[in-house]
């Protein structure tokens, strides 16, 4: 179950307040947006209320799986197609959180409920519909070097780095250091005595 800080309980306990959603999106330029009904100032962020934002669809799972909510801003203007299109926005940081106004103004705080990655939005005629996952969304990604005892760069590239006067290399640690560059070797030098070898884990015997 979610907690909240000490001021944000308190403050719902006694109903003298007004909660707000938020949602900061961490583009070329980071927005903060607000559904209150006029802007907010929380740790020197100004909170815009300009794109009216719903949420729905928030998915929480108890197994390593990726959580996703959704969320809907107002696109009437098109003004936030622009800043969707201006970029490639895809797998930027985007927080949702909730904050609580007293019934004096004073803002007593705001926290974050979903920190996730824009994974994919589609923009209708009066409506950006973005969704939002977790981290576990890199799970997905593959890596693209394969673990090899030689080096796989270029000889005299950018990674190899050597300018020296040596004409060839055959991409083995030994040639590497022969020619002083063994700093800038690419290759897993100790793999081939890892390969036969036994590991323990836990207690032996």
């Amino acid at each position: 179950m979610r907690t909240y800080s000490t001021a944000i309980q308190a403050e719902f306990e006694k109903e003298a307040y007004t909660f707000f959603w938020t949602l900061e999106l961490q583009f070329a330029s980071t927005y903060y947006l607000t559904d209150a009904s006029r802007p907010i100032y929380v740790d020197g962020n100004k909170y815009i209320n300009d794109y009216g934002f719903t949420v729905s669809n928030v998915e929480y799972a108890s197994s390593p799986s990726v959580d996703q909510m959704n969320v809907d801003i107002a696109n009437a203007s098109k003004a936030f197609s622009a800043i969707l299109l201006g970029e490639d926005v895809r797998n930027k940081v985007c927080i949702f959180g909730v904050g609580v106004i007293h019934d004096n103004h004073t803002i007593i705080g705001r926290e974050d409920l979903f920190r996730g990655f824009l994974a994919d939005y589609e923009i209708d005629e009066d409506t950006a519909h973005l969704t939002i996952v977790n981290e576990l969304i890199l799970w997905n990604k593959k890596a693209k070097r394969v673990a090899q005892t030689t080096c796989p760069w270029t000889f005299k590239g950018t990674e190899c780095g050597y300018a020296g006067m040596g004409l060839w290399c055959d991409q083995t640690y030994d040639r590497c250091s022969d020619l002083g560059n063994q700093d800038y070797f690419g290759g897993h030098r100790y793999m081939p005595s890892l390969a036969e070898k036994v590991f323990w884990w836990g207690k032996r015997g």
